[in-house]
């Protein structure tokens, strides 16, 4: 497992925001963080359409463009927001369903909660959250260790991506908390980062970057753990990764 500064990576999208606001149409929030999810965070030139996995695994929905499965005690209400974190696999396409079959027998051992979802299965190029377990946070330090040794079991079916913001266990394979409004992470980060460089368009790279700092803090987001929204709730292993 890997920890590291983030910072280089806030002065990295920064700069390629400023890049983009060359073009017209990148000029406004909702287009720069669009933009910044699939060309920075994902790794990705343009979208891809997912599709639904033909898998029957224990207790299994197909939901338009993703799959879902869950397993261990039964949750009411289920978490949601900020009690969950995100595990999220880098599937390579032609291994995706290999990936979910792995995950979901090593999940169901450690009698927690889980849920998956995917939509990697057929995908054109991997993509950085297309496969993400979700676990809730208040079980995340008692699995870590398991969590370790999934990473090893489903290593060779990741593409080798290293995401953006995210605390890295491997390559193709990081944990971040959920937003708490449910949102998508990386576009919760991405929209961050665009509407303070939006807002100080006329500025210096270095002032942007201290916007964007700024941002996350106001938001309670440590920018030195930018995986991490609400630190109350997780342990001190992870919240000092």
């Amino acid at each position: 497992m890997e920890t590291r500064s983030h910072i280089a990576e806030f002065n990295a999208v920064v700069r390629l925001a400023r890049k983009a606001q060359s073009v017209p149409h990148l000029r406004n929030p909702a287009s720069l963080a669009n933009f910044l999810y699939h060309r920075w965070y994902l790794g990705q030139p343009i979208p891809w359409p997912a599709r639904t996995l033909p898998v029957q695994r224990r207790g299994p929905r197909s939901s338009g463009n993703l799959w879902r499965s869950w397993g261990g005690p039964e949750q009411e209400p289920a978490p949601a927001g900020g009690e969950l974190a995100r595990l999220q696999l880098a599937c390579a396409p032609h291994t995706a369903l290999h990936a979910i079959t792995v995950t979901t027998r090593h999940a169901d051992s450690w009698g927690v909660w889980w849920r998956l979802t995917s939509s990697a299965a057929g995908a054109p190029i991997s993509a950085a959250d297309a496969t993400i377990l979700f676990l809730r946070v208040a079980d995340v330090d008692a699995v870590l260790p398991a969590v370790a040794e999934l990473a090893t079991a489903v290593r060779p079916f990741l593409s080798h991506a290293r995401t953006p913001l995210t605390w890295n266990l491997a390559s193709g394979i990081s944990l971040v908390q959920n937003p708490p409004d449910d949102a998508d992470f990386g576009r919760h980060r991405c929209n961050l980062i665009a509407q303070a460089v939006t807002a100080n368009a006329q500025e210096t790279q270095q002032d942007q970057v201290a916007a964007v700092l700024r941002a996350f803090e106001a938001r309670g987001i440590d920018p030195t753990r930018p995986y991490v929204h609400d630190a109350d709730r997780w342990d001190l292993c992870l919240v000092t990764a």
